[in-house]
């Protein structure tokens, strides 16, 4: 540790330590305004790109959601189907790859 000497002879190692730590903070600060400044630019990027795709998105919405129910409705189908053929003795539940915890519901 640095000690500082006054004009009277006597040591100050807190002189020292205040400045370390009025160094520290200066330095924080500047990392914190460079971080800020890139986080902010990120933040007006996201918002160009969320205005410019906004009407693709809204226009290809009812896409994913009629997939969506598409497939809730396939598979509400196939597990009808493996009900029926289990029921007729076609096939069994092991060697279905069916979901059993979804076939008790659909019985």
């Amino acid at each position: 540790m640095e000690v500082e000497v006054g004009t009277s002879g006597h040591a100050f190692p807190f002189a020292t330590q205040v400045n370390e730590a009025e160094k520290e903070r200066i330095n924080s600060e500047l990392e914190h305004e460079r971080r800020a400044k890139i986080y902010k630019e990120a933040e007006l990027d996201m918002k160009k790109i969320s205005r410019k795709l906004r009407s693709s998105i809204a226009k290809s919405r009812p896409y994913f959601e009629m997939k969506q129910e598409t497939q809730q409705q396939l598979e509400v189908n196939l597990l009808s189907v493996f009900s029926i053929q289990i029921k007729a003795g076609h096939i069994t539940m092991a060697g279905s790859g069916v979901d059993p915890v979804k076939f008790s519901l659909l019985i």
